[in-house]
Parts: structure tokens; sequence; C-alpha cells
């Protein structure tokens, strides 16, 4: 009797750790975090500066939707090429704070974009080996994760 539950804790233990399997497969990680940029603007062609003006909003918005825009303008026809430019992106003008605009005539320039918005950076990781000391150097969440083990204070967008 001994001798059968004995082996039949034996089986059940082996197939127990059999069943285990680690993820062969490629991962994938990801990390999403906030981005400020500060452009300054000095306007000597209106028709180059709308373009570059969309192509910022257009690239920025591809990114993320929810960005927020803090700009500054120095004079009117700074405040209408920039009308013109936020004319061309109607979701930006629905909410009111997405999008806002202050005269500034002490600005050195014609134009100053405070934009913040977030941004996911993804990395393919390769699986762990077994008998390998890194199997993949620098895969960017696998040492943010080891250095905030480390360190607490160093959790990504931890003030």
């Amino acid at each position: 009797m001994m001798k059968q539950l004995l082996i039949v804790s034996l089986l059940i233990m082996l197939s127990g750790c059999a069943a285990e399997r680690y993820f062969g497969g490629n991962g994938l990680e990801a990390l999403v975090y906030q981005q400020k940029h500060t452009i300054e603007m000095s306007v000597q062609d209106t028709a180059r500066a709308q373009s570059q003006l969309e192509a910022l909003f257009s690239t920025i918005e591809d990114q993320d939707t929810g960005a927020r825009y803090f700009i500054e303008y120095k004079n009117k026809a700074a405040k209408s090429l920039l009308d013109q430019s936020l004319a061309s992106y109607p979701r930006l003008q629905l909410k009111n704070d997405k999008v806002v605009l202050v005269n500034n005539k002490q600005l050195l320039t014609d134009i100053k974009l405070q934009v913040s918005f977030y941004v996911l950076k993804t990395e393919q990781c390769q699986p762990v080996q077994f008998g390998v000391e890194h199997s993949q150097l620098n895969c960017f969440s696998e040492s943010a994760r080891l250095k905030q083990v480390a360190n607490k204070s160093r959790i990504t967008g931890a003030q």
C-alpha cells in the first residue's frame, strides 16, 4: 500500500513538472512614458510655416490623440497662421483643454508651442535561455525592471 502511494505521488509530481513549461515564443515589452517638447518658430514665409505646423500636429496626433498643446503667439499674423493650421484638425478644437492659445507680446519668436504627449516604446525581447548568463542585453524593460528593484526611486514616471 505504501509502495503504491509513493509511486502515485511520484507520478503526480513528475507530471506536474512536465506540464509546467516556460514561454518559448517571442515576447514584446512595452513602456508608456510622457514627452514634453518646446518648439519656437519665427515666421518668414507663412505658407512654409503653416505646412510645418500641420506636419507637427499630424505627427503628434498620430502618436497620441490625447496630446495637450500650450501655444503662445506674439502678434495677430501669428494668431491667424495658428487658426488656419488648427482648422485642418477639427478634433483639436473640440476639447477646450486640449489647445490653449495665449497672446504674449514679450516672446522673442513669433510662435512658441509647448506640447506634452505619451509615447509607446516597444522592443522585441527574446525568451530567457538556460545556461546563458544574459540571453539579450539591453532589453529596455528588463534593465528598467532591474533598476527599479535595486532603487525604488527610479520607477518610471515617479517624481
